[in-house]
């Protein structure tokens, strides 16, 4: 069985964060909070939070006291794992849809110094661009419809090669 380590901030009756203390679960956690603070006060896990003693807990958010203004700033939140692999997805995802867009107002432009340019290493072009199409079509972001007739034939075989 697997033991993990969680972080937690000890929240009083007024919504302050007092301590912060590592425990394992959250009844431990709440009891020993309620034990030090008082009934009214609690325990929040805090592994994603940027939070220090003396923030604030307002309606599930962890906030800091700008010391100039006095402002309640939201406090930092930091992504898991989990989180952080799908944005990089995400992000990938619309660079190969950029370049995915870029390739066809090159290929469609008949501008004799666009051809010139892609014709340099126009195959290693078109196979990592049907590598592109291909995870495209397999994000369902586009289908073979979308794909430039010049590499389609490419596209294919690797959507058959699945």
């Amino acid at each position: 069985m697997a033991y993990f380590q969680r972080i937690w901030a000890q929240i009083d009756s007024h919504g302050v964060v007092q301590n912060r203390m590592v425990c394992d679960n959250y009844e431990e956690a709440n009891r020993i909070t309620r034990c030090t603070f008082g009934d009214e006060s609690l325990a929040v896990e805090i592994n994603q939070w940027n939070v220090d003693i003396g923030n604030k807990y307002i309606d599930g958010i962890f906030y800091r006291t700008d010391p100039e203004t006095g402002e309640n700033i939201e406090c930092e939140y930091i992504p898991d794992t989990e989180e952080m692999a799908s944005q990089n997805f995400n992000d990938i995802t619309d660079v190969q849809e950029a370049i995915a867009e870029v390739y066809e107002m090159v290929i469609d432009d008949p501008t004799p110094i666009r051809i010139m340019t892609m014709s340099v290493n126009s195959r290693a072009m078109s196979s990592g661009m049907a590598k592109i199409y291909f995870a495209l079509i397999d994000k369902k972001i586009k289908t073979i419809d979308d794909v430039p007739e010049q590499i389609k034939a490419e596209v294919e075989a690797l959507l058959s090669n699945k």
